[in-house]
């Protein structure tokens, strides 16, 4: 989904060094959310209401643990200013959608090299199955923040459908082979 907008959302926080749990975790929370950092515990959002959400539970979080933070609704007047922040989100987009696709090219050269190496064992089958829903999970985190369109949201997905693709095959010859040998270990303890 692609928003173009010069609405944005300012968020500046302030929060002690100790404990640095909430430090972390606030950092992980901003992160999750796509902020866009333009200065140290500065960062920026587009302006929607699932954004200022997210970014008042951040409010509450930096006070809870006697800090500061604001929120300040803005808007970019100069069309190059907007447009370099627009295109800084989505490269902050495209390196975690390169980034999946990493991973997920990793899963299907895992795939090949047990299938090579004839690892059909359902315990290989149940690994790579939580790994491609780990994966899903990501794409739509990732997409869910991609408001302005990265160019290779397309890349990751035709990725993931080559695992599910290359899983499958793998799920039916793991359980072609389980099924024969669990056949044949019947056969013989019957004789």
């Amino acid at each position: 989904m692609t928003q173009a907008s010069n609405r944005w959302l300012l968020f500046s926080y302030s929060v002690p060094k100790h404990p640095s749990t909430v430090r972390v975790a606030l950092w992980r929370r901003l992160r999750d959310i796509g902020v866009l950092y333009i200065a140290q515990s500065a960062c920026l959002l587009p302006d929607s209401a699932q954004g200022k959400n997210a970014l008042e539970e951040c409010l509450r979080t930096a006070s809870e643990a006697g800090g500061t933070a604001r929120l300040v609704p803005v808007e970019v007047s100069e069309e190059a200013v907007n447009q370099a922040l627009i295109a800084d989100f989505q490269a902050l987009r495209a390196a975690e959608y390169r980034e999946l696709l990493e991973r997920a090219e990793a899963m299907i050269g895992e795939l090949s090299k047990e299938s090579e190496g004839g690892k059909f064992t359902f315990a290989e089958l149940e690994e790579n199955e939580d790994e491609l829903e780990k994966l899903e999970k990501w794409l739509k985190r990732i997409s869910a923040r991609d408001v302005h369109g990265a160019s290779n949201e397309a890349a990751a997905g035709i990725a993931l459908q080559r695992c599910r693709d290359a899983l499958a095959l793998f799920r039916d010859e793991t359980v072609d082979r389980e099924t024969d040998f669990g056949s044949g270990s019947i056969h013989q303890a019957s004789r």
